[in-house]
């Protein structure tokens, strides 16, 4: 798992290509995008622990964190309903969920 990154609103336009994913689903529109492909994005901010799936190419915030890398054996479906299942959001707490998942806090 990696942070997303900063964007201003600025950087967010209604016309934009691709989708800005927040801590709990898209929350605008931009001219450029994070990542690539598809992936999982888990809320740390506000909405913590609330799991996404989107897909890419996206820009994903610094109020969420999101798959940056991924075993080719273990199908991102699968994963995204497994993340779903174990309810995140009940820990709360960003450092306990900081801790559990990002690779580099």
């Amino acid at each position: 798992m990696s942070n997303g990154k900063g964007i201003t609103r600025k950087g967010m336009k209604p016309e934009g290509i691709y989708p800005v994913y927040g801590s709990n689903g898209i929350i605008g529109r931009a001219d450029k995008y994070l990542i690539e492909r598809d992936t999982i994005i888990i809320g740390r901010v506000g909405a913590s622990g609330m799991v996404n799936l989107a897909k890419g190419p996206c820009w994903i915030s610094d109020n969420a964190m999101y798959v940056s890398e991924l075993d080719h054996s273990v199908e991102l479906a699968f994963l995204y309903y497994v993340l779903k299942q174990l309810n995140l959001s009940k820990l709360a707490k960003k450092s306990q969920l900081n801790h559990l998942l990002v690779k580099n806090p």
